[in-house]
């Protein structure tokens, strides 16, 4: 088990989760409309400038089961990832991953379906989320990026990555009025590849990194 002072970014994060939704009353019920129209992030905010959204957004859940699932995911990726990289590239992890999907997802799916003219591009402009996903999935690739055995390494990756893709192809395939969970679903399979950019970088800086008397080679990515 990890003590307090090896995952402190992981326990700040989840306490901040958990504070919101118990302000906000997500913890029992749903988002309520209003506190997602104030407090959420959608494409068009990029747009206007409006970035206080990204902030503000990484910390609200859409409430219910996606609150306690949100907190499961944070302590499992973040935590493990912390515990692996350190506080600090785990902050930068969880960060760069969020911020860097937010405008992928703009750039590479909501912008180009806009100038096809395609209906779904109008909808996904406008639609706001809430959520820390796109941070703990990017802790995620991070992580597996980062196992040694690199058979191990890529099934790893290749299987999360098909379980996304297969979500985000069944959410897109059931858009009708409303987007529901595709835009989420679109962010995680932006977040894990980005996340496993990291994991990558790190483990090669670790293998390359001459081992401390202390540490030997019990290093990220080395084994």
């Amino acid at each position: 088990m990890p003590t307090a002072r090896q995952v402190p970014f992981t326990i700040c994060l989840v306490i901040a989760v958990v504070a919101i939704a118990v302000g906000t009353g997500t913890h029992l019920g749903e988002l309520g409309p209003d506190w997602l129209e104030h407090w959420g992030f959608a494409p068009q905010d990029l747009h206007r400038g409006d970035w206080r959204r990204i902030v503000s957004s990484v910390i609200l859940t859409v409430g219910g089961w996606n609150f306690y699932a949100a907190v499961a995911m944070i302590c499992t990726c973040v935590g493990a990832a912390e515990r692996r990289f350190g506080t600090l590239a785990t902050m930068a992890i969880f960060v760069s991953v969020h911020i860097a999907t937010l405008i992928l997802e703009d750039a590479a799916a909501v912008f180009p379906l806009r100038r096809l003219g395609h209906p779904l591009g109008d909808l996904l402009h406008v639609a706001r989320d809430v959520g820390p996903s796109a941070g703990y999935y990017g802790c995620l690739g991070a992580v597996l990026a980062a196992i040694a055995s690199p058979r191990r390494r890529w099934l790893m990756l290749a299987a999360v990555a098909t379980l996304l893709g297969c979500r985000l192809i069944w959410s897109a395939l059931s858009v009708d009025s409303a987007v529901d969970s595709l835009p989420a679903d679109i962010a995680h399979v932006i977040a894990l590849p980005a996340g496993a950019i990291w994991g990558v970088m790190l483990r090669r800086r670790a293998r390359h990194r001459p081992p401390t008397p202390l540490e030997g080679d019990a290093r990220p990515g080395v084994s």
